[in-house]
Parts: structure tokens; sequence; C-alpha cells
């Protein structure tokens, strides 16, 4: 059989990622098996362990692509991006889907209790989300952004407690979603200084005019 090329062996680890999650989502990271995962991508277990050597491995992938797309939808550059950026994360979880999603996520810490690999998996998540919120605080903090005696640490533990309790508390309970725009601007105005806003550049301001502040999930 001919080598596969690098751009395959990658696609088709997407794919078995994709099943992983898709089955975590419907029956629960808790339940879900590896022969699940084997059916929802098609594939045989021999095949499955062309690329991954266990279900724990193909977990760990999945909480890699949650982080990643943690990260990827959080970026922001100055208070107007990181302000927008918040209140998606809590537009999302309004949305029927991503209440599933959640639960996936608080279901992996119990999962993971049992494997070093997922433990290690969910603190590297973490660390890395962390590590992201840093820099970004850190350039706020050069565009003198922050208030004063806020470091860049302090205030990427501040959002960092947020998005995971955000996270958990959006499968326990439904909250009015006025009053979690509200708490992300009182954090905020714990964070930066007055008048952040006003000096982040106008088409960022904008942009963030355009957003209704009463939200509907979108």
């Amino acid at each position: 059989m001919p080598a596969r090329s690098p751009e395959y062996m990658q696609a088709r680890q997407a794919e078995i990622v994709d099943a992983a999650l898709d089955c975590m989502t419907r029956l629960g990271a808790i339940s879900v098996s590896l022969s699940d995962i084997c059916d929802q991508a098609g594939i045989s277990r021999g095949a499955f362990y062309v690329h991954f050597s266990s279900k724990d491995e193909a977990v760990s992938a999945v909480i890699a692509r949650l982080r990643d797309t943690s990260i990827q939808e959080g970026a922001f550059s100055n208070p107007v991006e990181l302000r927008e950026a918040l209140y998606a994360r809590v537009r999302k979880n309004e949305l029927p889907d991503r209440g599933k999603l959640a639960l996936v996520e608080v279901e992996l810490l119990l999962v993971a209790r049992k494997s070093d690999v997922l433990r290690q998996a969910l603190a590297d998540a973490l660390k890395d989300r962390f590590v992201f919120l840093e820099r970004g605080f850190a350039q706020l903090a050069a565009d003198g952004h922050l208030q004063p005696g806020v470091v860049p640490e302090q205030a990427a533990e501040l959002v960092q407690a947020f998005l995971t309790g955000e996270g958990f508390a959006s499968v326990a309970m439904s909250r009015p979603i006025g009053i979690k725009l509200a708490a992300i601007d009182l954090m905020l105005g714990g964070i930066l200084k007055p008048g952040s806003f006003a000096a982040a550049p106008r088409a960022n301001r904008r942009v963030a005019k355009a957003q209704p502040r009463s939200l509907t999930a979108t």
C-alpha cells in the first residue's frame, strides 16, 4: 500500500476528531465508547489506531479543538475587541446546541478523574488559554489601558475564571442575558481605565455600536 501524504493523514485525523465530538455531544462524554467513535467516523478499529493510540488520545484531540476554538473566538487587541469577544461567548452559550457542548466540557472534568492523559490535556488547554489572555492584557497594559495596580496576570486570571464559570453555569441554570452582559461590564470596569473603550480605534467603535446590548441569540 502506498504511503499516505501528511495532508491525507491530517484530514483523516480531523474527521475522527469530528466524529468523537459528535458522539460526545450526542451520547455524553462519559458514555461514549471507541466503537461509537469508529461507527460515527465510518472506520474500523484498525483504521482508528493508525491515527490515535487510544480513545483517550482522540478525546485529548477534541479538548485541543475546543481550546483552539475558544482562543480564536476570544482574540483581542484592544478593549472593544475584548468586550465584544466576551459578549460573543455569553451569546454563544445561549444557543441550544451550545448547551450540549457546554455539558460535554463539564463531563470531561469527570472523565479526566480516571485518566492521566485527559487530565493533562485539560490542564494544558486551560494553561494555553491563560497564556493567550495574559499576552492580550500585556498588550493592553503597554497601550495604557489597565487600571493602576492591575497587572496582566491578574486580569487574565479573572477573565479565565469568568469564562470557566460561565460555561459551567450555562449548563445548570439560565440567567437573563442582560445581567450577564452587565457582569462583563462590571468586571472590565475593574480592569480597564475609564475611557478605554472611547480610545479604541474608530472602526472598532462602529462595530461595537452596531452590536445590540440587549441580545437575542443569533
